[in-house]
């Protein structure tokens, strides 16, 4: 498991979403990957991705090979 603090992050969050939003359109709701501190290993068919907030749930995600 992977603990990520964002104060350890290249970019902070307001530069993130300012550059994000220069392409795409964001909605309440919406839910913004900051990426990974460190290096991470290939995902595979089968692993699942879980993300945490604290106070609010689990994001949890299944990887599917694409077809």
């Amino acid at each position: 498991m992977f603990s990520y603090a964002l104060k350890d992050a290249i970019f902070g969050v307001r530069q993130f979403i300012s550059r994000m939003s220069q392409y795409l359109t964001l909605h309440p709701g919406d839910v913004l990957w900051m990426g990974t501190d460190g290096a991470t290993e290939n995902m595979k068919d089968g692993d699942v991705v879980e993300v945490e907030v604290p106070r609010i749930g689990v994001l949890r995600n299944p990887v599917r090979r694409e077809r």
